[in-house]
């Protein structure tokens, strides 16, 4: 990348970021439809005891996704439970 398109992007994502701040839209996405991707992403694939490296261009949603998905799963399984 040449020093002319370096500065380039780095501006449009500077200016992006005064303007929106930490949100999706600062990285060119709709804020409705990160859920969306994630939701569909994680639907595709069983997730079970793995472990996920999200290297990525993002503020790491997707780990904040993920994790209140864990934490929902697992208060949904205790509360299953606790009516047995």
């Amino acid at each position: 990348m040449n020093q002319n398109d370096l500065k380039n992007l780095i501006d449009r994502y500077s200016r992006r970021f005064e303007s929106f701040g930490y949100d999706p839209r600062t990285l060119g996405w709709d804020k409705g439809k990160q859920m969306v991707r994630f939701e569909l992403l994680t639907s595709q694939i069983d997730l079970r005891g793995k472990r996920i490296l999200d290297i990525g261009c993002g503020f790491g949603d997707l780990n904040i996704f993920l994790k209140l998905a864990i934490t929902m799963t697992m208060n949904m399984l205790v509360s299953i439970q606790s009516l047995s």
